[in-house]
């Protein structure tokens, strides 16, 4: 049975989905923090103010406004991670928490958190599957674990 020999092809293709899979496990870490801090209650508490509806679907629309924490803290075109009452509309002032992040407001208790979550198990099991094969195709000598066959050590 013959080895199957890998090229440059399948290194590169490797190499790419590994940088994918750590962007994604970078960036879903940055947003799970403040995420899962907002599903334990831990932030500053306040309202937050709709002020314009952006992406629209049946479940998934966002919200972008200005909140206003109990402590006096304000902060302006901030987008609202949660779920809101059907009959929300511009100018409608809902419950909400600031956990830190210079860009969101979520839900108090919210599960936004298992969406980063899921996100950054996905970027894992990326980098995970793919690194072992990429190891395997890269030559000895530049630092891979691809070993010669027989034939290949006589020539």
């Amino acid at each position: 049975m013959a080895e199957r020999k890998t090229g440059k092809g399948e290194a590169l293709t490797s190499f790419f989905s590994i940088l994918c899979g750590a962007m994604i496990v970078f960036f879903s870490a940055q947003s799970l923090v403040p995420a899962v801090r907002a599903n334990l209650g831990s932030g500053t508490s306040g309202t937050f103010r709709i002020e314009s509806q952006g992406e629209s679907s049946r479940r998934n629309t966002t919200w972008s406004g200005t909140f206003s924490g109990d402590d006096g803290t304000t902060l302006h075109h901030v987008e609202y991670k949660g779920d809101v009452p059907d009959d929300v509309g511009i100018g409608t002032v809902i419950p909400a928490l600031y956990t830190g992040s210079n860009d969101y407001v979520y839900d108090p208790g919210s599960f936004s958190w298992v969406e980063n979550a899921l996100y950054l198990l996905f970027g894992l099991s990326v980098i995970i599957i793919v690194f072992p094969k990429a190891r395997r195709s890269v030559p000895r000598k530049l630092g891979g674990t691809k070993s010669r066959t027989a034939s290949e050590a006589a020539e």
